[in-house]
């Protein structure tokens, strides 16, 4: 198997949300390969950014990447450090 390295021009961006997508869209049509990282992308923004070609990175480590022969889709991870805050908060 050889080796395969991708560069993307990239957004990054705290929460990314609906009202994001029209400008993240110009952007990415503008700068291919591009990709969108963030603290958080809700389920539905990542369907369209999928829908959209465009890939994204997230501070839980669920990632989209798909370039030529290169798919690389890990979903379902959590945050973590919210996820502890929450555990926390429902102890007596």
């Amino acid at each position: 198997m050889g080796e395969t390295t991708v560069t993307f021009n990239t957004e990054m961006k705290r929460e990314f949300r609906e009202y994001h997508l029209d400008k993240l869209l110009r952007q990415a049509e503008l700068n291919k390969p591009f990709m969108l990282v963030a603290d958080k992308v809700y389920p539905a923004q990542k369907q369209r950014l999928r829908e959209n070609g465009i890939a994204y990175l997230d501070t839980s480590g669920n990632i989209y990447v798909s370039n030529g022969n290169l798919l690389l889709w890990l979903d379902g991870h959590i945050d973590v450090k919210k996820n502890k805050q929450s555990l926390h908060q429902g102890r007596s």
